[in-house]
Order: structure tokens, then sequence, then C-alpha cells
């Protein structure tokens, strides 16, 4: 069977989009027998040989990255899809794909005359929820009135939709009680085998949106009691790695915070070696409460390292207390400090929940999301 993601993101780029389609692409390269993966791409060198300079990564031969080349930051998404919708056409019609997913809202539309034309299987991956602004305090409404028409009319006339999490699900069932839902989880690489290495770092990995808590991690170290370093990583600019700098400095935390930008895949393997424990420091919004799957969880997971997450929904459904992580009121920098001293001062607690991850977390890998992707579409097409 062969299959086709279709997701307007540049490669290369500092997103974690980048990272979650391509580690996607790869998981369903293992259950299907070719992979077609639309992108696109700003620069000239091969995709191929992008994805080894950022991923030391090979790409299989049955995974084809089809990309249009553009010298600007992106194209107008009319001109691109429209791209995308001859490509595959050219497919359908050739019997070379047996179904399409996106992750885009915006191209729905194109996925549902595909569907119409060519009866073939069309799935819309969810990474947020329009559908009923109503429900949302978090988003001006006439700015996202597009995209909740898009969600409201086409997803009804699709095949599935893939959700992150069970409360992003529970959301658009009430919308849409006839469509078929499926929760497909975020994917993870195998974790590292345990082995005992000087751990020195509290990390934080991901965006450096003031959503997303790196504040409350700030004032939270102030407070640890031990000689730990926390780092930050994720920076997409020199001036948001500026900010944090004149942040730390400002709060008299310079020897005590590193703060890096986006990271080559070996330089971050270094650092989660030694990472003791991982952050996910959430605000209290409706996104971070419903819709988001943080990446940041599966990265730590990959490393057998114990989380202590905002007490929030959509942490809640990835984290076990108590045996893979724990959780902290969110905005909190006291509890924060206090959850982060209290693991520091046990560490044989630390050694047992590495190794419940290391167990907890086979259920989240590539390959397993990509199996359940191909066992679904099997279901859709009989």
């Amino acid at each position: 069977m062969n299959i086709a993601y279709v997701h307007s993101g540049v490669l290369p780029s500092s997103s974690p989009s980048e990272t979650f389609v391509l580690y996607n692409a790869l998981g369903l390269s293992k259950h299907f027998n070719k992979v077609y993966l639309f992108l696109t791409k700003k620069i000239k060198t091969n995709s191929n040989d992008i994805v080894k300079l950022r991923f030391n990564l090979d790409v299989p031969d049955n995974l084809i990255i089809k990309t249009h080349y553009s010298i600007f930051q992106k194209y107008s998404n009319n001109f691109l899809y429209k791209h995308y919708y001859n490509d595959l056409k050219s497919l359908c019609e050739n019997n070379e794909i047996d179904a399409i997913i996106t992750r885009r809202n915006t191209f729905l539309p194109f996925l549902v005359k595909l569907k119409k034309k060519y009866n073939i299987p069309v799935i819309f991956e969810s990474h947020d929820f329009y559908a009923d602004l109503s429900m949302r305090n978090d988003l001006k409404k006439n700015k996202w009135k597009k995209e909740e028409r898009l969600e409201k009319k086409y997803i009804p006339k699709l095949s599935a939709v893939f959700c992150l999490q069970n409360t992003q699900m529970e959301l658009y069932k009430k919308v849409f009680p006839e469509t078929k839902f499926f929760l497909v989880r975020t994917g993870m690489n195998k974790p590292e085998s345990i082995r005992e290495r000087r751990k020195k770092y509290i990390t934080y990995i991901g965006s450096f949106d003031k959503l997303k808590g790196i504040n409350t991690l700030l004032e939270a170290t102030k407070k640890i009691e031990y000689g730990i370093t926390t780092l930050i990583i994720g920076a997409k600019t020199r001036q948001e790695i500026d900010m944090l700098d004149d942040a730390r400095i400002n709060m008299a935390l310079f020897d005590k915070v590193i703060v890096e930008g986006w990271l080559p895949k070996e330089k971050l393997k270094k650092y989660l070696e030694k990472t003791i424990i991982g952050i996910v420091p959430l605000e209290d919004t409706f996104f971070n409460k419903y819709l988001t799957s943080p990446l940041k969880i599966f990265d730590y997971y990959s490393y057998n390292i114990p989380i202590i997450a905002s007490d929030i929904p959509s942490c809640r459904e990835l984290i076990l207390e108590k045996e893979t992580g724990l959780f902290f009121k969110p905005g909190n920098p006291d509890d924060l400090a206090e959850k982060i001293n209290f693991l520091l001062n046990n560490q044989n607690m630390i050694k047992t929940m590495s190794e419940n991850i290391n167990n907890f977390s086979q259920q989240f890998l590539w390959e397993n999301r990509a199996k359940l992707i191909l066992d679904i579409i099997q279901k859709l097409k009989k």
C-alpha cells in the first residue's frame, strides 16, 4: 500500500513541524510500500541531502520527498496547493497511492476534490481546532474565521480525521458527531538504552513563545537547591537568544542558565544524554490544555528522562504521575522549584521513573504510529 502526506512546511526550517513530518514519514516507510512526502523547499540542495545534514538520517528508497522550490520564504498557499493537487492527480490516475493525509486545513478543499474524483481515502491530521471558535477564548475570532469555515465545510466530507489528543478529539466530536475520528498520537524515536551518566542539566526544549512558560522556569531556577544548570534549547533566531540572555542576566542567572538555538540531532543528543529532568512549563491556555501534543515530552522519553510538567489535561494524557513524571501548578515557579528539588533529592525515584519510561514509551514509537495508520486506512478502504 502507498500513501501521500501533504505538508506545506519549508525544508529546511526551525519549525517543530519539520521534525514531526520527517520522522513520521520515516515511520510510514517501514509499513507502506511507498511514501510520498510533499514539502516546500527554499534552497536548491537535494532534499535527501538536507535530511542527512540536519538529522543525520538516510532517506530510504521508498520515501519520495516531493518539493516545490521557491526563492521566497513561502509560496502563496493557493499557488503551492495547485502544484500539489496536480502531482496527486497524476499519482491517483496511475494508481500509485492508496490514501492521502494532510495536516493543513487550507488544503482540505483539494483533498475533498481528490476523494470525489478518485474514490480514495482522504484524512485530515489536525494539530489544532478551529471548527467552532465559540469554544475558544485564546484566539481573535475574526483572524481565524477562514479556518473555521474550512473545517465546518470540509471535515464532514472527509474519510476520517486523526487527532493527537483525546481532549482535542472530544472537541471535534461535539461539532461533527457523524465523522470518523481516530486517536493517532505524536510519535517518538526508540528510547536510548539506560546507562549511568553524569547528569548535569535540567532541560527545556521548544519554542520561546511566552505561553510556553520559559519565564516560569527561569523564576524557578532561582530556587533550585542543587548546583545544576538549566538548559533552554530551541531559539529560532539570534534575537530570541539575545532576549533570553538579557533576561537571565537581569535575573542574576547568568551562571545557572545556558541558552541554545535550534540544534542538529547529534548536539541535541549529547545534551539530552546529560539531562536529569525534562521540563514542560506550559501556561494555562486553551491550546495548551486541550490541543497541544508537546514534542518535547517525546524527546525526553527518547532518553528515558523523567518529566516535570504543568498540571493540564494535555500533559496528563502523556505522563503518568509519579511513574514517568510529576506535575506542578501552571505558572507557579515556587511549585515547579519544589518539584525539581524533590526529584533531585530522590535519585532512586529518578532511576525508577527512567525504567518506567523505557517501557511506557514503546507505544509511541513512530513505527507503531505508522502501523496504526496502515490499519486504519485498510479499514477505511473496505
